[in-house]
């Protein structure tokens, strides 16, 4: 899971990402966080650190 964050922390900041790429990327830590929190009940402490990146990520693609 760490590889798999850091290639797509750098996919997101690469110059000349396309929008979707980073908008698919965003949405899918997103919904990740997030439906680790729902299944954990918020117990994992990995959750917010997921869902926040997926959030930073489509902001920052809008």
């Amino acid at each position: 899971m760490s590889l798999l964050m850091l290639v797509s922390a750098a996919s997101v900041v690469w110059p000349g990402s396309p929008r979707g790429l980073i908008l698919l990327i965003g949405a899918a830590w997103l919904a990740t966080g997030l439906f680790d929190a729902v299944y954990t009940r918020g117990r994992h402490i990995g959750w917010p650190f997921l869902t926040a990146s997926g959030a930073f990520a489509l902001l920052g693609a809008a």
